[in-house]
């Protein structure tokens, strides 16, 4: 956790950039990773019920943090939904477009295997959906879904 959120805040000094983990240890990951950044607030919360008013955010993005949910997909997407004004980006994994080696190591992991039908399930269009190039898993290849508000 935090390297996007690193890139993110070096490359939009003036944005105001928030970063959520349910895990302490991984928030304290983050912070150690990113270092003092006056533009960045690292808060402990479920993504399930995230604490913020409905159109908090012009960008919401997760990355691997979706394929870990899947008992609570359906809500955790609705939540990103409800806070994001504008685009959402996920770099996760896709189940649904994986191929047989990954779909395997996705159920033995308790992956995620059903994001793009949660993903309709929302007020949440796709604009534009592609594998990642480089991949450092093989088993676990991230898709990057770009979404917008309907």
């Amino acid at each position: 956790m935090g390297s996007w959120t690193r890139r993110l805040s070096k490359r939009f000094p003036d944005a105001e950039i928030t970063g959520i983990d349910i895990s302490a240890e991984r928030l304290a990951i983050a912070r150690n990773r990113m270092g003092h950044r006056p533009n960045v607030k690292m808060i402990r919360m479920n993504g399930e019920a995230l604490e913020f008013e409905d159109g908090s955010f012009d960008f919401v993005y997760s990355s691997h943090a979706l394929e870990q949910m899947e008992a609570v997909i359906d809500q955790a997407l609705a939540e990103i939904a409800r806070v994001a004004r504008g685009r959402v980006v996920l770099i996760e994994p896709v189940y649904e477009l994986a191929g047989l080696a990954q779909r395997l190591y996705s159920r033995k992991q308790g992956y995620v295997r059903s994001l793009l039908r949660a993903i309709r399930k929302t007020d949440l269009t796709v604009v534009e959906m592609f594998v990642r190039g480089v991949q450092l898993n093989p088993l676990n290849q991230s898709t990057v879904i770009v979404l917008q508000k309907k």
